[in-house]
């Protein structure tokens, strides 16, 4: 490169984006990137090539979608080191629909993939006073084996309820500690009656079935039971228990949208300036 480097390698060092770079890296930056000041406006465009990286010195730069004629703000950040450049288009693809139907009432769960019956299987669910909440829960994480001490949900050491055990088969549903896991204990009221502490009980062949089908993301619904209603926000992911008008009203647009090609566009916002350095072409 001609001239004298255009940025300062101290300034970079600050950048988490560059921490762990020695000196002559950072010096290599310099001299092979340049700084810029943008006026407000759009800096990049989703679909454009991507022969540009920014990263922000200073300034505020705002990430923006189209969509049908609106260009909605995602976000925006004033932190130096966040980055981006025009992406290319990607794509990608789901898994399976899978929905596990607990009925509390006749203590079954029925497994659905893609709206068709998997299995069915002998369950059971929370007794008075341990009432497994009904609703939708996702699968927030899974684990072979978790130790459950009863302690840590308000049940007092020694008491006639309390519990200190490994379980096993462990796929998570609640942030206050619900689950779907073995519980061979209690295989002879499975499929007759609600004996648990709020958590989905079943045999350990069961469980680590439901264990291996499920992933993260999946749904796990629980109708008849004598619990309250699932959270929609704050103890894992309900918002599946929110009315689609409901769920709307958080939306920026407050409508719903049909999309084709979005767009995405990266850029300084009305009366900032953004320092950016990026790679020259």
């Amino acid at each position: 490169m001609n001239g004298p480097p255009l940025c300062r390698p101290e300034e970079l060092r600050k950048l988490f984006l560059f921490e762990h770079l020695d000196q002559d890296q950072l010096e290599w930056l310099c001299r092979h990137g340049r700084v810029d000041a943008f006026p407000p406006g759009t800096v990049y465009t989703q679909g454009e090539p991507a022969t540009r990286f920014y990263v922000l010195l200073s300034g505020t730069v705002v990430l923006s979608h189209r969509v049908g004629p609106d260009d909605v703000e995602v976000t925006r950040s004033s932190s130096p080191g966040v980055y981006g450049g025009a992406p290319s288009s990607i794509s990608f693809s789901t898994g399976d629909k899978m929905l596990a139907l607990t009925d509390a009432g006749s203590d079954y769960m029925t497994v659905y993939r893609n709206d068709k019956e998997l299995k069915k299987m002998p369950v059971t669910t929370g007794k008075p006073g341990f009432s497994t909440r009904n609703g939708i829960k996702v699968v927030l994480e899974q684990a072979q084996t978790v130790f459950m001490n009863s302690s840590t949900v308000g049940i007092a050491a020694g008491s006639s309820n309390a519990y200190a055990m490994n379980v096993y088969w462990d796929t998570r549903v609640t942030w206050s500690g619900e689950y779907v896991h073995a519980a061979p204990w209690s295989e002879g009221s499975q499929g007759v009656s609600n004996v648990s502490h709020g958590c989905t009980g079943m045999s350990t062949a069961d469980a680590e079935w439901f264990y291996n089908t499920f992933r993260k993301g999946d749904l796990v619904q629980v109708i008849n039971s004598k619990g309250h209603e699932m959270e929609p926000f704050g103890n894992g992911f309900g918002d599946w228990n929110l009315s689609w008008s409901a769920w709307q009203k958080g939306s920026a647009l407050g409508k719903p949208v049909q999309t084709s090609a979005v767009q995405s566009t990266g850029g300084a916002p009305s009366g900032a300036q953004a320092g950016l350095i990026r790679p020259q072409a």
